[in-house]
C-alpha cells in the first residue's frame, strides 16, 4: 500500500516525511477498519450457500487488499452523519 510517489518519502524535513507517514497510516487503518466490519457479513453469505469449515476462519485477515482501488479518486465527506453498521453496502454474491 502506497501514498503518492510510489511509496518513497522524497521530503527532506523530518515534518513532511511524517505527513505522508501519517496519511498511509490513515489510508490502512481506513481500509482495516472497512474489512473488519464486512467480514463476518461475507462468512455469514457464505455459510447460506454451503459449509464453512470453522477452522478455515481463524486465519482470515481484515487485512487483505483485492478489493481495494488503488489508483481510484476518493471523496470523504466529513460533515456526514452516516452509520456505517446500520447502512453498510450489499455485498456481491458470486
Amino acid at each position: 500500500m502506497f501514498f503518492e510517489k510510489y511509496g518513497m518519502l522524497h521530503e527532506k524535513d523530518i515534518q513532511g516525511q511524517l505527513q505522508r507517514a501519517t496519511a498511509l497510516s490513515i489510508t490502512i487503518n481506513a481500509i482495516t477498519l472497512w474489512n473488519t466490519i464486512y467480514l463476518p457479513k461475507v462468512v455469514e453469505k457464505l455459510k447460506e450457500k454451503e459449509d464453512v469449515n470453522e477452522d478455515f476462519l481463524k486465519h482470515v485477515s481484515p487485512l487483505g487488499w483485492e478489493h481495494v482501488n488503488f489508483i481510484g479518486q476518493y471523496n470523504f465527506d466529513d460533515n456526514s452523519d452516516y452509520d456505517l453498521v446500520d447502512n453498510m453496502r450489499p455485498l456481491k454474491v458470486i
